[in-house]
């Protein structure tokens, strides 16, 4: 279950960080009053929708490949796994189930997902393992460059790194511009999640509503520790199923129907919520300006990418 957020018109339009009105003439300027940011629906509008990205992501694979190719290597671009919009929404969103109704119905809406996404191949991994171990690494150094790395230490703890030489820095370079500036800028949105995590795994208050969610939920057999432990077993329902199943499993619907009501009955949601939105508002703060500059940087890279797919 994902809970749900407001979004605006197009999410990929980023919220403006002055939203101040101008005074009525002859009427002295009052201190204008800042709505509190939404910090996933501009994450979402920075990181770019899944449409975009693959759109970049196809440019920045056609750039290597010409680069590749002028070195002598062999290169087939492979094929693009373009995330779906629910996935886009997930990436800055807190997951939590409490919505009873939802769950005897669907139960978490894995049946749905029973045999996961279709792998796309990989020519070149299986082109390059084929080769002489000196001839794998020309060709890994064609594309990585010498090994080194240009890393960014991200505000909030954590880093990003990209390769510093070689055809993928040469493609980066082409979309984005500066690879310092890129590797800060598309860290600080693609890790943002990972800190937040790390926090929400720290906090005692979370603890707490966990622990009171795991003694209601073995009150009613159902003997999980945590959240995931609760969609492990759902998943291992699954396990030989190749393919999306149109009714969830009895038992899925079961244990969903006990958790959302054993997250109502404790609280365990609403404070997973409060408290996910407590650490991902203090993270934005610190990652603001980083946020907003690969925002700047991501619709630039997008135009580019437009020019070269042509």
């Amino acid at each position: 279950m994902v809970a749900q957020a407001a979004r605006a018109a197009d999410p990929t339009v980023l919220p403006a960080a002055d939203t101040g009105m101008q005074p009525a003439p002859g009427r002295a300027a009052q201190p204008a009053v800042q709505p509190d940011p939404d910090p996933a629906a501009i994450l979402m509008a920075a990181y770019g929708s899944p449409k975009d990205n693959a759109v970049i992501k196809g440019a920045e694979l056609t750039l290597v490949s010409d680069c590749m190719k002028r070195k002598d290597f062999r290169y087939v671009i492979p094929g693009i796994t373009q995330a779906s919009e629910q996935e886009w929404h997930d990436k800055f969103h807190l997951a939590t189930n409490d919505d009873v109704e939802k769950s005897s119905r669907e139960g978490y809406g894995s049946y749905a997902l029973a045999g996961g996404r279709k792998k796309s191949p990989t020519p070149n991994g299986d082109y390059v393992f084929a080769l002489p171990k000196e001839e794998q690494r020309q060709w890994l150094r064609g594309l990585n460059g010498s090994g080194k790395q240009i890393t960014a230490e991200l505000p909030g703890g954590g880093s990003y790194g990209t390769p510093a030489d070689g055809c993928l820095a040469e493609a980066r370079t082409e979309l984005y511009g500066d690879l310092n500036a890129y590797a800060i800028a598309y860290g600080a949105v693609s890790t943002f999640t990972t800190p937040v995590a790390k926090a929400m795994a720290q906090d005692s208050e979370v603890t707490a509503a966990v622990t009171r969610w795991s003694g209601c939920m073995s009150q009613r057999d159902f003997a999980f520790k945590t959240w995931n432990d609760a969609k492990k077993a759902v998943a291992a329902l699954y396990a030989r199923d190749k393919s999306p199943l149109p009714a969830p499993h009895p038992q899925e619907t079961r244990i969903a129907v006990a958790d959302a009501e054993c997250s109502q009955a404790t609280g365990k949601s609403k404070v997973e919520r409060d408290r996910y939105n407590h650490h991902q508002s203090a993270l934005f703060r610190l990652r603001e300006a980083h946020i907003r500059a690969y925002h700047t940087m991501h619709a630039q890279a997008l135009a580019k990418a437009q020019t070269i797919l042509k």
